[in-house]
């Protein structure tokens, strides 16, 4: 129901043994989405381990992010996974955790108990290699709609749609959020972007006026953010993000929902609002 990306890695590829770790004293594992070698491929080797986490694929059987409306055979399946799991990595010895944020590390403490688990929070700087210096006055605003022919006086909000793990980026909260923007008539302008700005239904939306920039180049995207005047992201469950993170950076204020490792990037009221879980009202005043 809730439509996860999913993770196996139950099955040996050989890959890890074709590389020759022998010769190392430490691996350093980053784990990500479609990864494939299996736990027991990872935990094999006999020095010291890091994995750095970016998200909760190691507490759980072969999701990605926390579920609860999984059905009977997933959740009998899950359950047999994530035990399995969870019982290798708790004896794992010389095994260190590192984790983007305190959310994150709050869970893997209740279920990874006496596991080296450390947090190594973000600053926001991923998005350039070198610091961008801010120009806080309005002409750099204005060049900037210039050069995307926006309208320089509005207000405008800025939306990341990918339409992947649409439960867990809470795309179906946006959609109530914007259905009562829409009715609310306050709010106008909204630019949107990331890989799933095709399968957006703009029509729901008659009074709302979007600029659609679908997939955005890297080394643009600090203009984007700098376009805007507020950053919308209604994730249900973040380990971190890079939205956030990389909105703050360009000095743009964000709203997002206080539930998970989004919010400690940035101070309620002051460069954005940490709206009540889920309370779409809420995220709308």
């Amino acid at each position: 129901k809730e439509k996860q990306k999913r993770s196996l890695c139950i099955f040996s590829t050989g890959a890890l043994a074709r590389i020759g770790l022998k010769k190392y004293d430490i691996i350093h594992y980053h784990w990500i989405f479609n990864e494939l070698i299996s736990i027991d491929e990872m935990l094999s080797f006999k020095k010291k381990i890091i994995i750095t986490i970016h998200d909760l694929w190691f507490l759980n059987g072969s999701t990605h992010y926390n579920s609860e409306n999984v059905n009977f055979l997933t959740k009998i399946l899950e359950k047999f996974l994530k035990k399995n799991k969870i019982e290798k990595l708790k004896k794992k010895k010389n095994l260190t955790i590192t984790t983007p944020s305190l959310w994150t590390h709050t869970q893997f403490a209740k279920k990874l108990k006496n596991t080296n688990i450390k947090i190594i929070p973000n600053d926001g700087r991923l998005i350039t290699k070198k610091k961008i210096k801010h120009i806080s006055d309005k002409n750099e605003k204005i060049y900037l709609r210039n050069k995307y022919n926006l309208p320089v006086d509005e207000f405008i909000g800025l939306i990341n749609f990918d339409q992947k793990n649409v439960n867990i980026k809470g795309y179906d909260l946006l959609n109530k959020i914007l259905t009562k923007l829409n009715k609310l008539d306050k709010i106008k302008y909204l630019m949107i972007f990331g890989k799933g700005t095709e399968e957006f239904d703009f029509k729901k939306f008659s009074n709302l006026i979007f600029l659609n920039l679908g997939f955005v180049d890297y080394n643009v995207m600090s203009e984007i953010y700098r376009l805007g005047d507020i950053t919308l992201l209604p994730s249900r469950q973040e380990t971190y993000s890079q939205i956030v993170s990389e909105s703050i950076d360009m000095n743009v204020p964000v709203v997002t929902f206080d539930n998970s490792g989004q919010a400690e990037h940035y101070n309620h009221k002051i460069n954005g609002y940490k709206a009540k879980a889920f309370d779409c009202n809420d995220f709308i005043k």
